[in-house]
């Protein structure tokens, strides 16, 4: 803090101070300037090294408050910022269900038809396969038992593709199948994929949050302080002020006493004259007894021992001001 008039006794502050800070502080120049025009610089002396040091404490309080509410400005941006991407990929996630949900029932009803056209494929499988029987019975039964042992080979051919075309099902059929299984498989590898990644957002979020919270609770600690600094500074001007008027009234009483005393003094030698001069005087000069000589001199003895114990005061008052700065 850089006065004019006011010399600090140690060194200058490390840093200057913002321009709020000077003005919160503006009363306090103004008083030590006012205790420094009424009461010399010595009086002053030890009251800046403190104020100094108290204020640079507060500044450095404002500066950790300001660096840290930055600090949870950013975390709470961050912190939005992901909330925001959390949504978004849940939204994505429930849009990526509805559409397994909507795959789902198609592929279903897909396999439900292909299972009814399998089975009806089989049962009709079944039916020309046990007409073919019938039919090769009829034919065993008709022709010679010569010619019916040795069948052409076209004949052969053909009752060997049915037997496998009722016994198994198309190529076309099981490809459909193989490839419903494929993609279910890998429609269900990117839900999971989704799931992981939403888990991992959640806990840095979490983190950010808990954060967030420990940056809160610091700068109400630094509030706090700051309050407690602000009621501390108000305290030592109040101090200041109450010492400063209980000072001027020892003052004026130190100067009314001393004025008193010189008085009496003047009076004393006075009286001690006109006492003397009156041993040699006739008997018309006014003479004062004894008694009144004493009562004189006995106030003077008052007022002496007066400023004297009104001087060890004032020495009490400077140096309990001195220390309780």
């Amino acid at each position: 803090m850089s006065t004019s008039g006011i010399s600090s006794p140690s060194a200058s502050p490390s840093r200057i101070l913002s321009k709020d800070i000077f003005d919160v502080c503006k009363p306090i120049k103004e008083q030590l300037e006012v205790m420094q025009v009424k009461y010399g610089e010595e009086s002053i002396f030890n009251l800046t090294a403190p104020i100094l040091a108290a204020l640079e404490e507060l500044e450095r309080y404002k500066s950790l408050y300001e660096e840290e509410q930055e600090r949870a400005n950013e975390y709470q941006i961050s912190a939005e910022r992901l909330e925001r991407q959390l949504k978004q990929k849940h939204d994505e996630k429930m849009k990526l269900q509805q559409d397994m949900t909507v795959l789902e029932a198609t592929n279903q009803e897909e396999l439900i038809n292909a299972y009814d056209a399998i089975q009806n494929l089989k049962n009709e499988n079944k039916r020309l396969k046990q007409r073919i029987d019938s039919a090769v019975e009829i034919a065993n039964e008709a022709i010679p038992e010569q010619c019916a042992s040795s069948p052409s080979e076209e004949e052969a051919q053909v009752m060997i593709d049915l037997r496998k075309r009722a016994s198994s099902p198309s190529e076309e059929e099981a490809q459909v199948m193989i490839d419903l299984r494929k993609r279910y498989a890998k429609e269900h590898e990117q839900v999971k994929e989704l799931q992981e990644q939403i888990s991992l957002d959640k806990q840095q979020i979490t983190e950010l949050k808990r954060n967030l919270e420990k940056l809160l609770s610091q700068n109400k600690e630094l509030l706090r302080k700051n309050k407690s600094l602000v009621s501390q500074g108000k305290m030592i001007i109040q101090e200041k002020c109450d010492l400063s008027k209980k000072l001027d009234h020892l003052n004026g009483e130190y100067i009314r006493t001393r004025n008193a005393l010189k008085e009496t003094s003047i009076t004393c030698k006075d009286l001690e004259a006109e006492s003397y001069d009156s041993r040699f005087a006739g008997d018309d000069v006014p003479k004062f007894t004894e008694r009144e000589l004493q009562d004189v001199f006995m106030s003077k003895v008052r007022l002496m021992e007066r400023v004297t114990e009104l001087e060890m005061q004032l020495e009490r008052f400077e140096i309990i001001h001195s220390g309780a700065y």
